[in-house]
């Protein structure tokens, strides 16, 4: 679904935070555009005479990867291209069969996901690390963890069932997540938690990275819905959501610090360590409302956490609009509206 920002000449085709959510990034018809999220300011643009249907970025780094797409689109939508903004040109490019469906860099590695499969590279050259099976998966579903080791987690070849794994010591767990389709996947920075929503759209659950174990059920609501965008906040203390209801809701994660410690980066087998969950048994929790929650008067958005302590965050919406909202951390309820901008205005 692709919606027009303000300026009619430049669509919006893609957004996605950098690794701390301290930028953003928007894929336009001609090129792409860099934010700064907290305080909101317009950091560069490029323009490529073509579209960029994914834009990928290295923390603040001059290292990014794009795939092209639009109705022009500047690049194959069967390519990962990595480009130095730098040196102003592509330095390394992965050719595949299909559409790339998403692309993610971690601090070492380039994540590739197409509709079956998500391929990890290693980021310097580019070398092929692992082939990962999903079940069908157009959205493309794949979160990282922002710190190392890298923790990945995806779709697995059943239906509603979440894989994680840690890319170095190539263990895993496959955990039994929805009855339906998978929508919305989502990982703490040291990827010690899981959140994960399906097609129903009502519940969201959070699973322990090392064992599976569900941890927490929040209800988002009674009727069905597409949950476009999950985001946890840098201590998982936090866990917010997008739909097409427009509303975000804030989740108090709290009861689960601590629960799950990634640490080491250790990841058991599920075959190995089988939990209630692996095994398809999900036990009964009492599913928590929203904490707090804010209405905004747009079907689908990006939801992402400022500073630590700050208690805001910035939601994007691709009719090209922030706002940065802030929550009572002790009273929940509605958030107040901080700030809002029209994206461009200030490029």
């Amino acid at each position: 679904m692709r919606m027009e920002a303000e300026d009619q000449k430049e669509k919006i085709l893609s957004m996605s935070f950098n690794q701390d959510q301290e930028c953003f990034a928007c894929g336009t018809e001609i090129g792409i555009r860099v934010y700064n999220t907290n305080p909101y300011k317009g950091s560069f643009k490029r323009d490529f005479n073509g579209g960029i249907g994914q834009v990928a970025m290295l923390f603040r780094s001059n290292v990014m990867a794009l795939v092209g797409g639009g109705a022009r689109p500047k690049y194959p939508d069967k390519k990962v291209m990595i480009w130095d903004d730098e040196q102003q040109k592509c330095i390394g490019e992965i050719c595949f069969r299909l559409p790339v469906k998403t692309v993610k860099l971690h601090m070492e590695h380039v994540i590739v996901a197409l509709e079956s499969e998500v391929y990890v590279y290693q980021l310097m050259d580019l070398k092929f690390i692992d082939s990962i099976d999903t079940y069908n998966n157009p959205l493309g579903l794949c979160a990282i963890s922002s710190e190392s080791p890298l923790i990945l987690a995806c779709p697995y070849k059943t239906e509603g069932f979440l894989r994680i794994i840690n890319i170095g010591t190539k263990t895993h767990i496959e955990t039994s997540a929805h009855k339906s389709a998978l929508t919305a996947l989502a990982l703490t920075p040291n990827g010690s938690l899981c959140a994960s929503s399906s097609v129903e759209g009502k519940i969201i659950r959070v699973f322990s990275s090392t064992t599976g174990m569900l941890l927490q059920e929040f209800r988002r609501g009674s009727n069905r819905t597409t949950i476009h965008c999950l985001s946890f906040d840098k201590s998982g203390d936090w866990l917010a959501c997008s739909s097409d209801r427009e509303t975000i809701h804030i989740f108090s994660n709290t009861k689960n610090k601590g629960m799950s410690d990634l640490s080491k980066g250790e990841v058991k087998d599920a075959a190995k360590s089988p939990s209630s969950s692996s095994l398809g048994l999900i036990p009964y929790f009492s599913q928590e409302k929203s904490f707090a929650q804010f209405r905004v008067a747009h079907s689908r958005s990006l939801v992402g956490f400022c500073a630590p302590g700050t208690f805001q965050l910035v939601v994007l919406t691709y009719t090209g609009s922030y706002y940065k909202i802030k929550f009572d951390p002790k009273k929940g309820g509605e958030c107040k509206k901080v700030e809002e901008k029209l994206l461009y205005k200030d490029q």
